[in-house]
């Protein structure tokens, strides 16, 4: 009984901000107001959960579930490989973007030009530089063998530039950007010595009896 009181006591005795908060918390869990009519309104909760949401990706999935009353939305948590699969696909779409501005436009011309285009190739060299755009490198063998190769013609480009003969690109961004790829190779070596130095089990033979 005691115990029941200073409860009561405490609830009512709160700091004003506590008791605010605490009110506003009460106020979305028991309210629910639509401030713009949507389609989600005509449509059974079944049909939304087992009809739309397996067809989403991530970030639709989160916007679409924002959009429901409190009380309908889904909270099923993602398993953490789907998580991990979705940041990879965004680190692609971020790589990728880079990769197709390398590209010719539509008047035949490069888009980035001289030194922006070093500009631009140091800046995805430096996204490699970090494990989380790194795992392309490490998931993607295909991938693999093509970014050594055009490593290998970036350095090989540039150490062999001389600026006084062609003076596209400016001897300071020529610097850098040899600089980062060897950072980077630096990067594929260690990751190369721990693939090599991986212990694989070793599994007894087979037998039949």
């Amino acid at each position: 009984m005691l115990r029941i009181q200073n409860a009561e006591l405490s609830k009512r005795y709160l700091p004003r901000r506590s008791q605010r908060l605490r009110n506003q918390k009460k106020k979305v869990l028991t309210t629910y107001v639509r401030q713009v009519p949507s389609v989600l309104d005509n449509l059974p909760m079944h049909v939304i959960q087992y009809h739309i949401f397996p067809y989403l990706d991530y970030n639709t999935r989160i916007n679409l579930n924002m959009c429901l009353p409190a009380w309908d939305r889904i909270r099923t948590r993602m398993p953490p490989e789907s998580i991990k699969r979705h940041h990879l696909n965004c680190c692609i779409q971020v790589v990728g973007s880079i990769i197709s501005s390398f590209e010719y436009n539509q008047e035949g011309r490069f888009v980035y030009e001289g030194d922006k285009r070093i500009q631009r190739l140091i800046q995805m060299f430096n996204l490699f530089l970090k494990d989380d755009y790194f795992e392309i490198y490490e998931n993607y063998e295909n991938f693999r063998v093509t970014f050594i190769g055009k490593l290998d013609e970036m350095q090989a480009i540039f150490e062999n530039h001389d600026p006084n003969q062609d003076p596209l690109y400016s001897r300071v961004w020529i610097d850098e950007i040899l600089s980062t790829c060897h950072l980077l190779r630096n990067k594929i070596l260690i990751y190369n010595q721990a693939v090599k130095n991986l212990l694989v089990p070793v599994a007894p033979p087979l037998k039949f009896i």
